[in-house]
């Protein structure tokens, strides 16, 4: 962590070693998942939450079908059980409605759907199960989950029907309720 705090460890350095080293990374896919994880829960210092972002992101694009969907089931599981209690009491987090960590797996998941869209098109019926969640996040969190699933639906519409059906329900259920969301 430390390294990361100094800028030992840099966005370019991440990327030349994971381009040039690709298979022999692919080998510790677990490894460094589970660093990437850990930074992702140091969302209390945005450099690490940063630099997990930048790790999900080269082994989302480095590495096969298998780490990309387990890499997006689990920001999906950091964003879908991050409520209230993930939060240290009377914290800003905490009274807005999210953690630090769902803050930084949304980031990163908006990231990945922004900029690999194609790709993360692939995995929209895993991203489907955070609307599950709206009731526990803040309108900023809202906003970036309907962004995310908006992308991935219309982006690439003969991969994502069933996303596209589930928010066109959730928009009339929110509409029909009267609630504050």
């Amino acid at each position: 962590k430390n390294k990361i705090r100094n800028g030992s460890f840099n966005d370019d350095l991440i990327t030349k070693t994971f381009t040039l080293h690709k298979l022999a990374l692919a080998a510790h896919f677990n490894t460094l998942h589970q660093m990437a994880e850990c930074l992702l829960h140091s969302g209390m210092e945005p450099v690490l939450a940063r630099f997990s972002t930048i790790l999900h992101r080269e082994m989302f694009v480095n590495f096969g079908r298998f780490s990309q969907q387990e890499i997006i089931s689990d920001l999906v599981t950091n964003i879908s059980s991050c409520g209230y209690s993930a939060t240290f009491p009377g914290s800003a987090d905490n009274i807005s409605g999210g953690g630090s960590v769902r803050s930084s797996a949304l980031s990163t998941l908006k990231y990945l759907s922004e900029n690999y869209t194609s790709q993360m098109s692939n995995y929209s019926h895993f991203v489907a199960h955070i609307l599950e969640y709206l009731d526990t996040m803040s309108l900023s969190q809202i906003r970036q989950v309907m962004d995310i699933i908006s992308l991935l639906s219309y982006a690439a519409p003969e991969k994502a029907n069933t996303v596209r059906d589930d928010v066109h329900i959730m928009v009339r259920k929110q509409l029909t309720t009267g609630g504050t969301r």
